[in-house]
């Protein structure tokens, strides 16, 4: 009995054979799940860096100070950047049919922000002078990321330092 385990095969010779067999198995889902994760985990990454680099356009774009309303205007742009792929997808959809799997996903999202908003969205800190100047020299890397100051700021206009990585409601 021949197993084919990375390629290469391995005769099975006594129980301690099959016994390793099994833990190479077990090794091999449980490396497969590891990788899963790392791929969630930066998928949940990929969102940060998507939600800084559109703080860092508004920054490159803007020569002025930012005040609250003007970062909650900025938010409020961040926030309905998909409802027109969203609205398209909707007016596209035959009467009587699903969802696509598309418009449930911006769907979920743009709930997920909004509701992350009213408790405070995690963003670069926009009022710290020093803050804007390094987002906007900002390689758009994840591990670059760490020199910057952040804020989550409540749709009610408060905000607190918060830190990074994002941790809950830090």
């Amino acid at each position: 009995m021949l197993d084919v385990c990375g390629g290469q095969a391995q005769g099975l010779r006594n129980w301690g054979s099959l016994r390793r067999r099994g833990e190479g198995r077990h090794n091999h889902s449980v490396r497969e799940s590891d990788d899963l994760r790392a791929v969630v985990c930066n998928a949940t990454d990929r969102v940060a860096v998507q939600r800084i680099a559109f703080f860092q356009t508004a920054a490159q774009e803007s020569t002025e100070r930012f005040n609250i309303s003007s970062i909650q205007r900025l938010i409020d742009t961040y926030l309905a950047r998909d409802s027109t792929e969203l609205s398209t997808l909707q007016a596209s959809r035959r009467p009587g049919r699903p969802t696509s799997t598309r418009e449930d996903t911006l769907k979920q999202q743009m709930n997920a922000e909004a509701k992350e908003y009213v408790s405070g969205l995690w963003i670069p800190d926009m009022e710290d002078p020093e803050t804007v100047e390094k987002l906007r020299g900002w390689s758009g890397e994840w591990m670059n990321l760490n020199t910057l100051r952040f804020a989550r700021v409540k749709q009610d206009g408060t905000r607190h330092a918060s830190s990074f990585p994002p941790k809950g409601q830090s």
